[in-house]
């Protein structure tokens, strides 16, 4: 078998192989593919124009005035956040979005109840959590207010998902977003968890 046309090609494709990755690794790129999801921006205040100009009454009884530490609050069906003296807005009733617009919000920024959510002691990072659909679950989300971007909570590469009442019961403990059974990793990005 030694010097047939199948062992030099596969000496070939092998030599193809260790070149690509050995450029890889000098010029610093990892040929590895991860799982991170892109951060979203959140819209400003001013850009309503998603927004019907009349609000729907509201009939139930969740309040429509949620405050936490100031930075985040809900209110006439828009959950904002306060970062760099501009107000955000991170997810909206989807009552108020038009019909055509709403596909636009399908990953995230819509949530069909009012979301629980609380801002880190240091003002850095709000945890919310989007009601998307009509089970007892919602999407877990981390707003950076330093970047003003909005990051996925993520376990192993997928996203986070986790009941109404532990998203209700979520508290920050040294920079640490502690969420059920999920904990930060870091306090520099708390959106990657880890089982406790």
């Amino acid at each position: 078998m030694l010097g047939t046309k199948h062992e030099k090609t596969v000496i070939i494709i092998l030599a193809y192989i260790i070149g690509f990755t050995s450029c890889f690794i000098a010029f610093g790129v990892s040929p590895i593919m991860y799982s991170e999801f892109e951060p979203i921006q959140p819209l400003i205040d001013e850009t309503n124009f998603y927004m019907e100009e009349t609000l729907p009454v509201e009939t139930t009884t969740t309040p429509t005035n949620l405050t936490d530490n100031e930075i985040v609050s809900y209110a006439d069906g828009r959950l904002y956040a306060m970062a760099g003296g501009s107000r955000y807005v991170l997810s909206f009733d989807a009552t108020l979005i038009e019909d055509g617009v709403k596909d636009s919000f399908s990953e995230q920024g819509m949530h069909i109840s009012p979301p629980s959510f609380v801002a880190s002691p240091d003002g850095k990072f709000v945890f919310f959590c989007e009601t998307q659909t009509t089970d007892d679950s919602c999407l877990a989300l981390i707003f950076d207010t330093t970047a003003n971007v909005i990051q996925f909570l993520n376990h192993n590469g997928s996203k986070v998902t986790v009941t109404t009442e532990t998203a209700a019961a979520a508290m920050w403990s040294n920079g640490s977003l502690s969420l059920g059974q999920y904990l930060s990793v870091s306090n520099t990005e708390p959106w990657t968890v880890t089982t406790q």
